[in-house]
């Protein structure tokens, strides 16, 4: 800038001079360099010259005029040269590292620091401070700026970025950017900082449950202190898994080299509940210990175990199987399809009742007695040491549930207990229910007929019983239905009855008080034994493995009178279909 000075000439007595023409001349010299200014000395003719010079370095200057080669009074001058204004493009960054392109790298969680030194047109420093900085630094978060004064020209900005992401660093004053800096804004990359096992995570199925023999895996993602995903491997990652038993499993580690890791516990081969715990850099990661349960693996047929019951009893649970994986663990998962074959006189599939626990029950059928050949087979494949024989016994109907049949059904007790007996407890309490709500604590009438003109029928010719010898503890129950229709073709042969009609009766809830209620119960006991074929039902059966024959059963049908009985029958009929039975166990 321009910085005159003036020269008043005078004479020998101090009288000023009126006019120019005077042999002035000036230098100006920088004290700390070896460096002179020139002077323009401008002659205004009146006695008086002008000094100028511009000055590009602010500091301490010596300023020498002479006059005819000789030192004028007061010379040499010193002059103090201070900054000029603050130029925003000749401000300096100091501390601001960046690469070659300019751009900042910055590790999550560090304080970066620089400094701001504001400077004139000429690139001298300000000495005095009272600017108006103000710093930003946007990307994924907004991080906090501080832009301090130090009131000598400098001004200290930092700013702590956590979250690792691209940002762009700003720097204004008075709302204009900052020069000085190949770019403004300033790209700035925040990388992750340190491994942190506490704040590292883990995910996958292989966490919460697994089953032996599979592939079962997790993976770890590790971080630094700030939540960060760490990028890149070399971590050192381990682990463990302990058994509710105490036992201990390790843990299977590969780096994946981009900052996760796949967890794998291959040798594990006990089932049940675990602590699974991995480990990055000695510590336990987010979140661990956790639970996990281990199931069993597949189901080995060889490795099943039968337990058989003190009795065998119709209609009783019977054999319980217990499934095994390879390992000896007790198969859980509820998948495997387990089913008995069983073969009184021709062979009855009844599927394993599953009990959630890993067994199952075969429940025995109520009309199966006598000694059957059992096979096991678990998910179509018959298990080893699974063939046997059992000796099933009769499940007797209890005497008070015969005495609470007799009392509600006076005349058709003794034959409606003779068809219980080939039911299950349930389903026996199930047909007493009913019966005594319809009854509602009274007896059931018996059924009201009135006769026709005697008229003489054509009677079946009786039924001879083969003699036949039955093997200790079996008893068929076909055998027994068809003594049952003996009994009342042999009643019907000796007292002759007339064409009945059944005479409408009020209808008590499930239970029809109408005639033809033998034919009914026939029917329901029909239905029940719909699966058996007329060979079961009395033609030659060979039972195999035995080599014992059976005796040929011969009768013939009793004729069907339309659901009528004599009155000698003398009891109540009863609509079974309306009584609901429990689903049986063998389908």
């Amino acid at each position: 800038m321009a910085a005159p000075v003036i020269v008043h000439t005078k004479d020998q007595f101090g009288n000023s001079l009126k006019k120019g023409g005077a042999h002035l001349a000036a230098s100006l010299s920088k004290n700390d360099q070896q460096l002179s200014l020139p002077v323009e000395v401008i002659d205004n003719s009146d006695g008086t010259y002008a000094l100028n010079y511009v000055p590009q370095l602010a500091g301490d200057y010596t300023l020498q005029v002479l006059l005819d080669h000789h030192p004028i009074k007061d010379m040499p001058l010193h002059i103090k040269v201070s900054p000029g204004a603050p130029s925003l493009l000749n401000f300096e960054w100091d501390g601001l590292q960046t690469d070659g392109n300019g751009n900042k790298v910055l590790v999550a969680g560090v304080q970066d620091e620089f400094t701001i030194t504001a400077k004139d047109v000429f690139g001298n420093p300000l000495t005095t401070g009272g600017l108006d900085v103000k710093g930003t630094l946007k990307g994924r978060t907004n991080v906090p700026v501080m832009a301090v004064d130090n009131g000598d020209g400098t001004y200290s900005v930092s700013y702590r970025p956590t979250v690792v992401g691209d940002y762009e660093l700003s720097v204004k004053v008075g709302g204009q950017p900052v020069g000085g800096v190949k770019k403004h804004p300033i790209p700035l990359l925040v990388i992750p900082g340190d491994v942190n096992g506490a704040n590292s995570i883990a995910d996958g199925d292989g966490l919460d449950e697994a089953r032996i023999g599979k592939h079962n895996h997790f993976t770890v993602q590790t971080r630094d202190d700030f939540d960060n995903n760490i990028t890149a491997g070399g971590a050192n990652v381990g682990g463990q898994l302990v058994h509710e038993s105490g036992d201990v499993v390790p843990l299977v580690v590969e780096d994946n080299d981009d900052g996760t890791y796949t967890c794998t516990y291959p040798d594990i081969q006990k089932a049940g509940e675990y602590k699974l715990t991995p480990i990055v850099e000695g510590q336990p990661i987010l979140d661990a210990p956790f639970s996990l349960m281990v199931t069993a693996g597949e189901t080995n047929t060889d490795n099943t175990t039968l337990t058989f019951p003190e009795q065998n009893v119709a209609g009783l649970p019977g054999i319980q199987i217990s499934l095994f994986d390879d390992f000896g663990n007790l198969q859980k998962r509820r998948k495997d399809k387990v089913k008995a074959h069983l073969l009184p006189l021709t062979v009855l599939e009844v599927k394993a009742r599953d009990n959630g626990d890993g067994t199952y029950v075969v429940d025995y059928p109520a009309d199966v007695r006598g000694d059957v050949d059992v096979k096991i087979k678990v998910n179509g494949k018959y298990v080893p040491r699974g063939e046997f024989t059992a000796e099933v016994e009769d499940n007797p109907v209890p005497e008070e549930t015969k005495q609470a049949v007799a009392e509600l059904l006076p005349s058709t007790g003794s034959l409606f207990n003779m068809l219980l007996r080939d039911v299950t407890p349930e389903d026996r309490e199930a047909i007493l229910a009913e019966l005594n709500r319809i009854a509602n604590g009274k007896r059931l009438p018996p059924v009201e007929q009135q006769v026709k003109p005697a008229k003489e029928p054509s009677l079946p010719p009786k039924m001879i019983k083969p003699k036949r010898e039955v093997r200790k503890g079996q008893m068929n129950p076909i055998k027994a239905r068809a003594e049952m229709e003996e009994q009342s073709n042999e009643t019907r042969k000796e007292e002759p009855f007339e064409e009945l009609k059944p005479k409408p009766v009020k209808s008590h809830g499930g239970i029809s008080i109408m005639s033809g209620f033998g034919a009914q119960v026939a029917e329901l006991q029909k239905n029940k034994m719909g699966s058996r074929s007329a060979q079961q039902r009395g033609e030659t059966t060979e039972q195999e493995g035995k080599g014992q024959e059976i005796e040929e059963l011969k009768h013939e049908p009793a004729p069907q009178k339309s659901s009528v009985r004599s009155p000698a029958m003398g009891f109540g009929n009863i609509d079974m279909s309306k009584i609901a039975l429990k689903k049986t166990k063998d389908n």
